[in-house]
């Protein structure tokens, strides 16, 4: 049966040494929070977190959802890791130009008048390979083109908190 078979891959996927989890962390965003236009990148509150790797050739599997709207415009999402001292993106293209390039897309609802209820969710996952048994920072941030709602509705005058955002972060053992 398919669970027999599958049952014989994890085990010996496991008895090959890699791929456990040493730690799992997570940060949640619960509160609402809202970003004006800027060309400068800004850290989303409540989604950083760290983590401490126990060796040089763990792996840290950075997995996120935001939760959120913007009606007019559109921004770039990216993760940050400071491993070395300063802040670097991380899984996202190469291309010189930024304008409307984000690592898992982005919340753009469009003119969407009269639709209170809409909103939308941005996931993201990422495999990143820090090479450092010292402390680890992640963070979500954004370039908003427009203003832009985290853990929001597309507003309907009632200021509902409707979402919920989280970063969490796992150590992949090698």
């Amino acid at each position: 049966d398919n669970l027999g078979r599958s049952s014989g891959l994890i085990k010996a996927a496991s008895a090959a040494g890699g791929g456990k989890i040493g730690q799992v962390l997570q940060s949640m965003k619960l509160a609402p929070e809202a970003f004006s236009e800027s060309a400068s990148v800004q850290d989303i509150s409540d989604l950083t977190i760290n983590i401490t790797p126990s060796a040089t050739d763990s792996k840290i599997l950075i997995m996120s959802s935001i939760s959120g709207y913007s009606a007019g415009g559109s921004m770039t999402f990216t993760i940050q890791s400071d491993s070395t001292g300063s802040f670097i993106n991380i899984g996202m293209g190469t291309e010189a130009s930024r304008d409307n390039q984000s690592f898992s897309g982005n919340l753009y609802t469009g003119d969407a008048t009269g639709t209170g209820q809409m909103h939308y969710n941005m996931v993201a996952t990422y495999l990143h390979s820090p090479a450092v048994n010292s402390a680890v920072t992640y963070k979500i941030c954004v370039i908003a083109e427009n203003t832009l709602y985290i853990n929001k509705k597309e507003d309907d005058g009632s200021n509902e908190d409707v979402g919920v955002s989280h970063i969490t972060v796992m150590e992949v053992l090698a």
